[in-house]
């Protein structure tokens, strides 16, 4: 499977089964970049989802799903701009906080592997959706 349709089916289960539900928390949606974004306090928050085809002839899935989380502040940012005595905008710093890894579970980081489409709707029901509501959602609730 190509990367395009991939992600086409990615987006329209995911506005499909947490679109909603992440709208209650105060995320909205950016189905271009596909992540959902708050402002939480001095923060923003961002819950991004990669896909990967698969690339080797005994990889059997269509391709692979990873979750990252960003924080992002502007205000840290540009406390640490002043502090760093900037005199302009190619010296100031772009971005203090972010939190830029992939999740990692015992000593397996997660991804999902999903083999058929049906596989990936199921995926996004039953392990992405409650990893987000149970670990990722709180965790970020706890930042701000």
């Amino acid at each position: 499977m190509k990367a395009k349709e991939l992600r086409s089916l990615f987006r329209v289960s995911i506005e499909k089964d947490l679109a909603d539900l992440l709208f209650k928390y105060g995320f909205k949606w950016r189905h271009g970049s596909l992540k959902f974004q708050r402002s939480k306090g001095d923060f923003v928050q961002s819950i991004l989802f990669f896909l990967t085809p698969s690339k080797y002839p005994d990889d059997k899935s269509i391709g692979h799903i990873s979750i990252m989380i960003r924080l992002d502040s502007k205000e840290i940012t540009k406390v640490a701009t002043t502090l760093k005595g900037a005199n302009n905008t190619f010296e100031a710093i772009d971005t203090v906080v972010n939190i830029n890894a992939g999740f990692v579970s015992d000593t397996q980081a997660i991804d999902w592997r999903p083999t058929s489409i049906e596989d990936m709707n199921l995926l996004i029901e039953q392990k992405i959706k409650p990893f987000i509501i149970e670990q990722i959602i709180p965790f970020l609730d706890e930042r701000s």
